[in-house]
């Protein structure tokens, strides 16, 4: 059957994916505070996705790959540095005359005379230096490292993407779950209502000696099966909610919370849905746009430019620097710099090549991973689209039931009425009733559930931009049977045992 996204719950992977960058809202961090309160399966993935510890830690590594792209850009921007200084000197030789220095024939031969006063004396002066250097540096290997690192931040966002999916689904299965053992509770409750009014009715009937003491027995004992079935019920509803917590990312015991069932009221809106939209390739088109084949494409062209970038590629750097001084006379008050350089790796010792062969190592297991990954993934889709088909195929006979049951719960209520039904037929069909009831909202459960796994297989957000759904009529749909038929049996037996 050809696989359909809903609008409707298109709408909430929208809101789910925004809710992935930016939650804004607080949230209480104890199931504690839960308490008396009823959530949707909406706000439950929201709170799901922004607390789930490894999508936060996921999140903090795409931010740190981000850094990375900074610094690469950092690296080769202009560096300006300022410096200033003091040296005090001291004397470091002694004063002579020039005229003792040299003969006086040397005075003559130069046609010059000796010059008045000491010379070669240094004295303690005070020298103050200051300066400035503007460098830059640029290795050829820049705009291949840039494509790499941009490749592994595409990879880690549909990383990021596939795990938030990931955690919204592990969310809405625990949520379903929790959700169906309520309803569980809710028929055990009924089962046990239904078991009493029937141990009053034999009450009534033995005291009319119309029904033997051995009927209020069998009451009795499934009054006892029924509180006992109720017990247990409760108990598998608390655990459900614990795991529900635990996909929240919440901490804490279970306490009262009301989960609203509206997804499984509406279902048969989603299958309106489902059945009226194409998706045209599938599953084939839907492989190479899936987030685990991007992220492994990507990581591949990440490795194939850092390859590129380790060969051994010219470095060009240059430099302009100022330097002032105050306090020497051999020296200029101001001098100035410039310089540029290009730099060539001749000979590395094979290091560069032993690099880059490991990059082609990695990259080839990449690559294979990758066609691995895109047979699984096709064979995965078709499989979840059969347990699609299924999950409608049985829904269909689960309401069927659950209709064939509500008769014959009735008429075997009146034949209870007239004599002509014994109270074990009775308890029998009550039973199948019942069973029939949580059977069907089972079914809604399923297909719910088997809807999300091809959406998220496929990707809740590709699966929006991809999908091509038909118009629907909107509004709840009635199902034949239901709570209603239990709610006038259970009238009537009451007005029965009056």
């Amino acid at each position: 059957m050809l696989i359909a996204a809903a609008r409707r719950i298109s709408q909430t992977a929208l809101l789910a994916a925004a809710a992935l960058v930016i939650l804004t809202a607080t949230h209480p961090a104890n199931a504690d505070d839960f308490t008396g309160l009823t959530a949707s399966l909406d706000e439950c993935i929201k709170i799901a996705l922004e607390r789930n510890f490894e999508l936060s830690a996921k999140r903090e590594e795409l931010k740190g790959v981000l850094l990375q792209a900074d610094e690469i850009g950092i690296a080769v921007m202009p560096k300006l540095d300022l410096n200033a200084g003091a040296t005090y000197n001291t004397p470091v030789s002694s004063a002579f005359e020039f005229d003792n220095l040299f003969p006086p024939e040397f005075w003559d031969n130069i046609g010059a005379t000796p010059p008045e006063g000491d010379g070669g004396a240094s004295e303690e002066h005070l020298k103050s230096t200051w300066g400035a250097r503007l460098s830059a540096s640029y290795p050829f290997s820049t705009p291949l490292i840039n494509k790499a690192i941009s490749s592994e931040l595409v990879a880690r966002r549909e990383e990021l993407k596939a795990m938030a999916d990931e955690v919204r689904f592990g969310a809405t299965q625990a949520y379903m779950s929790a959700l169906l053992a309520q309803r569980g509770v809710e028929v055990a409750e009924k089962s046990l209502e239904l078991a009493e009014e029937q141990r009053r009715n034999a009450l009534l009937r033995y005291e009319n000696k119309i029904a033997p003491w051995f009927e209020v027995v069998q009451a009795e004992v499934q009054v006892s099966l029924s509180t006992e079935k109720l017990e247990e019920s409760r108990n598998g509803a608390k655990n459900s909610l614990r795991a529900l917590y635990l996909a929240m990312g919440l901490a804490g015991g279970p306490v009262e919370l009301t989960l609203q069932p509206g997804p499984v009221d509406s279902i048969e809106e989603v299958i309106a849905e489902i059945e009226g939209t194409e998706m045209p390739g599938f599953p084939e088109a839907f492989v190479e746009e899936s987030y685990k084949y991007l992220q492994l494409t990507n990581s591949m062209d990440s490795l194939g430019w850092q390859a590129k970038a380790n060969r051994n590629l010219p470095v060009l750097s240059g430099f302009a620097a100022w330097q002032g001084q105050d306090g020497s006379a051999f020296q200029e008050p101001n001098s100035y710099t410039l310089g540029v350089n290009l730099n060539f790796r001749i000979f590395d010792s094979g290091e560069a090549k032993n690099k880059i062969e490991q990059m082609e190592v990695q990259r080839k297991i990449l690559f294979i991973k990758r066609d691995e990954y895109a047979q699984a993934y096709m064979n995965q889709l078709e499989v979840l689209s059969n347990n699609l088909d299924v999950a409608l195929l049985t829904y269909e006979t689960a309401k069927k039931t659950l209709d064939a049951a509500s008769e014959g719960l009735k008429i075997a209520t009146i034949g209870y009425r007239e004599g002509i039904t014994t109270s074990l037929e009775l308890m029998d069909s009550r039973t199948m009733y019942l069973t029939a009831d949580y059977n069907l909202f089972a079914k809604k459960v399923a297909i719910y559930l088997a809807f999300e796994a091809i959406r998220k297989t496929i990707g809740y957000e590709r699966y929006a931009e991809t999908a091509v759904v038909a118009p629907v009529e909107t509004g709840k749909t009635a199902i034949p049977g239901g709570e209603q038929d239990l709610k006038d049996i259970l009238s009537g037996l009451k007005s029965d045992g009056d």
